[in-house]
């Protein structure tokens, strides 16, 4: 298991000749960050079911200058609150209950350098 990855100096050319590196083949990461990792001013929002934060995630997280509700990080629509986290019952495939995470490790792979907000979408609360 993989405790500890810092996107900054993971060496994706080595990792693109993985089997599991077929998708930064695709997209020619490695090739592509020789020009850029992004920048602070592009914001990628990740619009999913929900959230789980992850160690790895701090210091990525997009941070509202002006938060007017609290949203620090991005918004949960499902709950129409800043928390972010999964609430009530959750799913039972841990697929949907890790995705978002995933994801977002996934954009700050491809773009370190970009902020990430953070939108919960799609999953109807269930009260317990």
């Amino acid at each position: 298991m993989v405790k500890n990855i810092n996107p900054l100096n993971l060496n994706l050319e080595k990792l693109a000749e993985t089997p599991y590196g077929w998708p930064l083949r695709q997209m020619n990461i490695p090739k592509a960050h020789q020009v850029t990792k992004g920048s602070k001013s592009v914001v990628v929002a990740v619009i999913d079911l929900g959230y789980r934060f992850h160690p790895q995630h701090k210091g990525h997280l997009w941070e509202n200058p002006d938060p007017e509700k609290g949203d620090v990080h991005g918004w949960d629509f499902v709950d129409d609150d800043d928390t972010l986290e999964y609430s009530g019952s959750m799913p039972e495939s841990p697929y949907l209950k890790n995705h978002h995470s995933f994801i977002v490790g996934e954009v700050i792979s491809v773009a370190p350098l970009c902020p990430v907000m953070v939108l919960r979408v799609g999953y109807e609360r269930q009260e317990s």
